[in-house]
C-alpha cells in the first residue's frame, strides 16, 4: 500500500496507454519507457511517487539524487527481464497490476541474489551478459531471494545486487499486463 490508490489508477493508466518505445523490444517479452532526471517526470504522478519514496525511505534515499526511471509492460505470459545488475546507488522496484490479475502465483515476481558483480567487470558484463553472469552466480555459490509479487509493493535494494524477474504469467487481456515501475538513485 506504498502508493495512494487514486496515484496507481493513473499510473497504470498512463502506462497502458502511453506508447512504449517501439525501437526497444526485449527478448524476454516487454517493452519500456524510459526517462532521465534532466528530461523531468512525464506526468505528475510520477513525481508524487518520488516524493513518497523519499518521505517513506528518507534513511536510504535522503542523501541520494533521482537519476532515471522507466517502466516495463509485459507480455502476459513471458519470462521477463534476465539476470543484470544496474548502475546506481539504490533500486526501487513497484507493481502496478492488480493481483486479480495473476495466473501463477508461483511468477511475476522479482529475485534477487545476494552478490554484485566482480568490480572490473564493465556495465556490459553485468547488465547484458546473461551467460557470464549466471556462470557467476553459480560458480560464486550465491543465494536468490524470491520477493512474490503484490500490486503496490516497493522493493529497495542495492542496485549493484544481481536481479531478473520470476518470470511472467498474468491472465489474458491488455489491461491485465504486468507492469513495474523502476526509480534509481544515485
Amino acid at each position: 500500500n506504498l502508493i495512494p490508490e487514486d496515484i496507481l489508477y493513473q499510473l497504470r493508466g498512463y502506462c497502458l496507454t502511453t506508447r512504449p518505445d517501439q525501437d526497444v523490444q526485449y527478448n524476454g517479452g516487454y517493452q519500456q519507457i524510459y526517462w532521465q532526471h534532466t528530461n523531468g517526470f512525464p506526468i505528475p504522478e510520477l513525481e508524487i511517487v518520488d516524493v513518497k519514496l523519499r518521505e517513506v525511505f528518507s534513511p536510504i534515499l535522503k542523501n541520494l539524487s533521482f537519476n532515471r526511471a522507466w517502466y516495463f509492460i509485459y507480455e502476459n505470459e513471458c519470462p521477463g527481464v534476465s539476470v543484470h545488475a544496474d548502475e546506481a546507488s539504490v533500486n526501487v522496484n513497484m507493481w502496478l497490476t492488480p493481483d486479480s490479475s495473476v495466473v501463477d502465483e508461483n511468477k511475476n515476481g522479482l529475485f534477487i541474489w545476494d552478490i554484485k558483480p566482480p568490480p572490473d567487470w564493465s556495465f556490459h558484463d553485468f547488465n547484458k551478459k546473461t551467460d557470464k553472469i549466471e556462470n557467476y552466480l553459480r560458480g560464486s555459490g550465491a543465494k536468490k531471494r524470491n520477493v512474490e509479487y503484490k500490486c503496490n509493493r516497493a522493493m529497495v535494494f542495492n542496485s549493484a545486487l544481481f536481479h531478473e524477474t520470476n518470470g511472467v504469467s498474468m491472465k489474458k487481456g491488455y489491461w491485465n499486463r504486468r507492469i513495474n515501475l523502476t526509480y534509481l538513485y544515485t
